[in-house]
């Protein structure tokens, strides 16, 4: 969810289509740098 695309992360290319939608608990929000 954080950081830059990146190749070793092939999943990261998800962020950069427009429906995105994230599901997290709020234990695993809680983790995230941003709200």
């Amino acid at each position: 969810i954080e950081g830059e695309v990146s190749e070793r992360v092939p999943a990261s290319v998800l962020k950069l289509h427009p429906s995105l939608v994230i599901v997290a608990d709020k234990a695993a929000a809680a983790e995230l740098s941003q709200p």
